[in-house]
């Protein structure tokens, strides 16, 4: 089946996640760690799958979670993997082990980042 991404939105949480697509760039959407702390992506993997994803931040401290299918709430939930260095540089690649719909959470840790983030996909053998 083709991927069809959805229209850019705000997302907070996992009832809102947009549907993103391998390959995809999401460009210059914003987090903010005052007023907007969460923006929340949904792919779907296969297990086997290798995502790769690349966070660019201006300015700030955006941090970048992956979550595996079943999360509830990104806000306490466990994480499968994580990058939170000091600035808005985060890189997450990571093989996933079962399928479905996989989260993504760019979380402002403090300030307003202007963010762009690239999400691709390597296929499992």
């Amino acid at each position: 089946d083709a991927c069809m991404a959805e229209p850019m939105r705000e997302s907070a949480n996992v009832a809102d996640a947009v549907l993103v697509c391998p390959g995809q760039v999401i460009a210059t959407q914003w987090v903010d760690a005052a007023t907007d702390g969460d923006d929340v992506y949904r792919i779907y993997l296969e297990a086997g799958d290798t995502i790769s994803l690349e966070l660019a931040g201006e300015d700030g401290d955006a941090d970048l979670y992956l979550y595996a299918p079943g999360t509830a709430n990104v806000e306490v939930d466990p994480w499968a993997a994580f990058s939170n260095g000091d600035l808005s540089e985060e890189r997450i690649t990571y093989r996933v082990t079962s399928p479905g719909y996989w989260l993504i959470d760019v979380y402002a840790f403090d300030g307003a980042i202007a963010y762009v983030l690239r999400v691709e996909v390597t296929p499992g053998d």
